[in-house]
């Protein structure tokens, strides 16, 4: 690693430095940006960094170690577009899962209603007024384990189950979708696999193993309209796993923030190529929304974003494959598992 003494400029390249998770010396060389616009002395940081750099370099060759690159980052499916910096504790990076990008929700009716329908998504949106950006949100559940006896692939021979919190994807002029999340597949023969993620949809997504079915997990995304960029953190709370990325918008693309999800999906846009598979049930809680104007709420309707409630419907069936509960007090509510396709 190289550092830059008594507060000169870093060597050409080197973006940001990530120290056991905190990114740093992005832009003025003079002062080390913390996650969401909190600032620090970068010559103090440096002297801290001169000090454990020993420990640092330990750290990054060892066991769970912190992972980082400072423009794009490498996909098991390519490379991603835009710049990102990740650090990542306990997770490893998977090798061999077949994983497919996230989709937009193909929502019948798209839009601000209190109920819509989607082949691939289930779950609340908080769907922004028009005019109005959000900034933040955050949610727990339990990694739920799926039924490999009952698994029913799709014409691409998967069935998948993915968990998440996003901003953006909803309505017919978004076309990003900035998550972090948990997923699953099975296959014919029972084979099934878990993993943790973040995708900044269109581009691929990231994918990491290190997570296990009945594990605690919180994640948040926000968006810094300072520094342009988003935060996305995922900690698994049994294991200390923890993921953290900063990343912008991906190239090419306008990422509008005028929505918050909590979404189970089906991902890769769901039947006939991929069915849902039979996760049983997922409990939600946690769900906290923040709008750029720094309204904070939750998932319920305000006078800034409407609530939508988002039912999983295969639409050459009618069939119902997944439906969230009631919510309750705009921060927890369960989907429901009803059929593969």
């Amino acid at each position: 690693m190289l550092l830059a003494p008594n507060g000169c400029n870093p060597p050409p390249g080197v973006a940001r430095i990530v120290i056991r998770g905190i990114l740093a010396l992005k832009g003025n060389p003079r002062t080390a940006r913390l996650q969401k616009g909190r600032s620090v002395n970068a010559r103090s940081l440096l002297v801290a960094v001169i000090a454990g750099a020993a420990t640092l370099s330990a750290a990054t060759g060892a066991s769970g170690s912190t992972t980082t690159s400072p423009h794009r980052t490498a996909s098991p499916h390519g490379t991603t577009s835009g710049r990102a910096a990740v650090s990542v504790r306990g997770f490893r990076v998977a090798a061999g899962l077949h994983v497919p990008g996230g989709r937009l929700p193909r929502v019948i009716s798209p839009g601000a209603q209190s109920v819509s329908n989607s082949p691939n998504w289930a779950g609340y949106v908080a769907a922004g007024q028009p005019n109005v950006a959000l900034r933040f949100v955050s949610g727990d559940w339990t990694m739920p384990s799926l039924n490999a006896s009952r698994c029913v692939p799709g014409t691409s021979t998967y069935a998948y189950a993915d968990d998440w919190v996003g901003l953006d994807g909803w309505g017919s002029t978004s076309k990003t979708v900035e998550e972090i999340g948990t997923g699953s597949y099975c296959q014919s023969g029972g084979t099934v696999s878990y993993y943790a993620y973040y995708d900044m949809v269109p581009s691929p997504p990231q994918v990491f193993t290190g997570d296990n079915p009945g594990d605690a997990i919180t994640a948040s995304v926000y968006y810094d309209s300072t520094h342009h960029d988003y935060s996305l953190v995922l900690t698994d709370v049994t294991n200390g796993n923890q993921i953290n990325v900063t990343a912008a918008c991906p190239s090419g693309s306008t990422c509008k923030n005028s929505s918050a999800e909590a979404i189970t999906e089906a991902t890769g846009g769901g039947p006939p190529a991929v069915n849902l598979a039979d996760f049983g049930m997922i409990n939600r809680t946690g769900a906290t929304v923040t709008s750029r104007s720094g309204l904070r709420g939750s998932l319920g309707s305000t006078n800034l974003w409407s609530s939508v409630d988002v039912n999983m419907t295969d639409p050459s069936t009618g069939v119902r494959m997944a439906t969230p509960s009631p919510l309750y007090g705009g921060q927890a509510f369960n989907v429901a598992w009803n059929a593969a396709s």
